[in-house]
């Protein structure tokens, strides 16, 4: 299964007290009190997808877009899910009409089941708090590409027989390197299609054995998965 991930945002006009929207749908929202609609903010925190691995730490980025007269220092803080812990590097900004970037560090617990989390983002600044939902979902045996240069986060798994496990690129490239990566097996009549960022892929693994793994694009890194009856 191949999934393309748009880059859509969720945005929300900077109210005191504004309520939080779910987060994710194919829809942009923006939300306006016409007391206030020359101070505005549009929040997005991307990847769109959000994936998380239970006790992996994932990369996220805040994007804050300031419109109108909107000026001054914000800060950040969160309602989170148990199990979840969150860090904003920096933990506030001064806005002065320009957009500005946040890098949200998130993981969930290593005993976190698959599914679907809200995670309640608060952005507090002169006019009042603005709190925003954004959902980020847990996949048990998911493989992180590329999340740092050349790496694999798990690079190696043992499941049983019946687990599927997904892949997911992260790997945003540079000058001289695409981003794309690639999953083909050494034993096995097996292999993704090209994996751009944000594309996913998985497999059901139905028989039990060692599965090896690698980069077709980047023979240099891989790994393995043990599958057990």
């Amino acid at each position: 299964m191949i999934v393309a991930v748009a880059a859509l945002a969720f945005a929300s006009a900077f109210s005191p007290r504004s309520g939080g929207g779910a987060v994710g749908s194919s829809v942009s929202n923006t939300i306006r009190d016409s007391n206030i609609a020359n101070e505005s903010l549009l929040v997005s925190v991307l990847p769109i997808d959000r994936l998380l691995a239970p006790g992996i730490s994932g990369n996220f980025t805040m994007n804050i877009f300031p419109f109108g007269n909107y000026k001054g220092t914000v800060q950040f803080s969160a309602i989170l899910p148990s199990g979840f812990s969150i860090k904003f590097d920096p933990a506030s900004l001064i806005l002065s009409g320009k957009a500005q970037s946040v890098d949200l560090r998130i993981q969930a617990s290593a005993s976190q089941h698959s599914g679907s989390y809200p995670v309640r983002i608060r952005v507090m600044g002169p006019p009042g708090a603005l709190d925003e939902v954004f959902e980020f979902h847990v996949i048990e045996h998911l493989i992180q590409i590329g999340g740092t240069p050349n790496t694999w986060i798990p690079a190696n798994l043992t499941v049983i027989v019946g687990t599927t496990v997904t892949w997911v690129n992260l790997d945003s490239g540079g000058e001289d390197n695409s981003g794309a990566h690639s999953v083909t097996f050494l034993n096995a009549n097996l292999s993704s299609p090209i994996l751009l960022r944000n594309n996913l892929w998985s497999y059901t693994f139905k028989m039990p054995g060692v599965y090896q793994y690698y980069d077709s694009l980047n023979s240099t890194v891989g790994g393995e998965i043990v599958v057990v009856g």
